[in-house]
């Protein structure tokens, strides 16, 4: 199966009710036939009912902190608390939210919440302090370290949750990046 197509699964698959979330897909590939396939693959979830969005910038300034600070600026995600970014080869358990969100919702103090990825990390950042820190910068290649100092600088905490895995079931390259939204609250 196409990486695209377990990444974007996987992101529909979490387990968070559906009113309360935004699968986004950031492309900021440059083949147009894989541009076609990931946006086909958004429409096919998006007939079983998901809310994804799928979306492409005119340029790929600034790579991947260029496509995140694009990706926030949509109308819909004015509705959001939170943000789990996941890159291509990403392919969290359903679980994720629920193990993760919890620790944001319950301190307001905390602006993410690390988990332990196989060779990396993935997380859950809370929007407010990404805004805090100045949002997404695109003049470095480290972005997420680059958000990370600026918003400690600022005074937010950090909380590393090392039982919470994410597999790793293929290390390739396809630019697309999946961003989950609207994580609003606790699934309760």
């Amino acid at each position: 199966m196409k990486v695209y197509k377990l990444s974007i699964g996987a992101a529909c698959a979490l387990e968070w009710p559906s009113d309360r979330v935004v699968i986004q897909v950031l492309d900021d590939s440059t083949d147009p036939a894989v541009k076609d396939l990931v946006e086909i693959e958004c429409q096919r979830w998006k007939g079983k009912g998901v809310n994804i969005k799928y979306e492409v910038r005119g340029n790929r300034k600034g790579y991947k902190a260029g496509a995140l600070k694009e990706g926030l600026k949509h109308d819909y995600v004015q509705e959001c608390e939170f943000i789990a970014m996941f890159d291509a080869d990403f392919q969290p358990e359903s679980d994720f939210l629920l193990r993760t969100v919890p620790f944001l919702v319950h301190n307001p103090d905390i602006a993410l919440v690390q988990t332990r990825w196989k060779f990396g990390t993935a997380g859950v950042w809370r929007i407010s302090a990404i805004d805090d820190a100045g949002g997404w910068k695109d003049r470095t290649t480290v972005e997420d370290m680059d958000l990370a100092v600026r918003t400690a600088l600022k005074g937010w905490k950090f909380v590393y949750v090392g039982a919470v895995k994410i597999p790793l079931w293929g290390v390739v390259y396809v630019p697309t990046v999946i961003t989950l939204c609207k994580a609003l609250g606790s699934p309760s």
